[in-house]
């Protein structure tokens, strides 16, 4: 439910259940419950806020769902201060915020992890788009892996880092999008930086490119993790009816190759037919033991959707 309380704030809250059969499944407990609570102030002018609170039982188990942590709560939310500058200036507008979470492990009743993030955001008259923030970390993780050499033993971590995001105007021939993030990282350091091109030749079809370079050490522990990570799409409308798109990604960290082609057809408004080709390659065979075939998986996919109207 989205209920709006006064003005421009808003109350959202949503509630999940999983049954099991092997289990006491009663309404009134929260063990197999999901439930979020948001206050929302939506506005672009003077304060605004977005508080929110979640929490998942032990016996929650979403079966097909994904949940990153198991039995927590969780607050969070973000309070902000917005302006519009007016006619004189090139920024349309901008705001500083208080971004931040706490984890709390509902068993025990121990912080697992926090994250506190004041920045500055902006958006131009002519289509510039930016982000700038600085973080503040606390995690305690159970022994984690990065790749088969690398791990982040479990422990208790405070870590700090600085990230950034900006966008070139999205309605030009060529735009870029550009974000970074840097710092320490666990007992060890880190350096992330992904640019994405998109060059728009015209309204049928558009090329968009992606490289994401990520550098992880641990000098203490004699461990480190560089990936690179390529990708490709391509967009073609073939008429307002029927469009194919191309997508190729390589990632150095898992020397694999994915591809992917996905052929639509909507003749009308809840009318659809997809023909969908993935592959995914190993390119590097021969550093394995046993030696992996050079293609490590190929799927085609027919889908048909018809929606009904009564």
């Amino acid at each position: 439910g989205i209920f709006r309380l006064w003005g421009d704030d808003y109350l959202l809250l949503n509630w999940a259940q999983t049954f099991d059969k092997d289990s006491v499944n009663s309404l009134a407990s929260l063990d197999p419950a999901r439930i979020r609570i948001n206050w929302e102030r939506r506005t672009v002018k003077g304060v605004g806020y977005n508080l929110n609170y979640s929490r998942a039982g032990k016996n929650y188990h979403p079966g097909i769902g994904f949940e990153m942590r198991d039995n927590y709560t969780r607050f969070g939310g973000q309070i902000l201060y917005g302006w519009l500058p007016g006619k004189n200036s090139p920024l349309q507008r901008h705001k500083i915020f208080l971004d931040g979470f706490m984890v709390l492990n509902n068993e025990s009743k121990k912080t697992e992890s926090v994250e506190i993030e004041p920045g500055w955001q902006f958006s131009s008259k002519s289509g510039f788009y930016g982000t700038f923030a600085v973080k503040w970390y606390y995690d305690k993780p159970d022994t984690f892996a990065l790749s088969d050499a690398v791990e982040v033993p479990a422990g208790e971590y405070q870590y700090q880092g600085i990230t950034g995001y900006f966008a070139t105007p999205m309605g030009r021939l060529l735009s870029t999008d550009f974000n970074f993030d840097f710092g320490s990282f666990y007992d060890g350091w880190r350096i992330s930086f992904t640019i994405s091109p998109r060059w728009s030749l015209s309204s049928n079809l558009e090329f968009q490119g992606t490289y994401q370079f990520n550098q992880v050490e641990f000098p203490d522990r004699h461990q480190q993790l560089s990936a690179h990570i390529g990708r490709v799409r391509a967009s073609v409308m073939l008429s307002t009816a029927m469009s194919i798109i191309g997508f190729v990604q390589y990632n150095s960290a898992v020397n694999k190759i994915i591809a992917n082609i996905r052929l639509r057809y909507n003749p009308g408004e809840g009318n659809d037919l997809y023909l969908v080709y993935n592959e995914g390659l190993n390119t590097n065979r021969y550093g394995e033991n046993p030696v992996p075939p050079f293609s490590d998986s190929r799927t085609v996919l027919l889908k048909y959707t018809y929606t009904f109207n009564f």
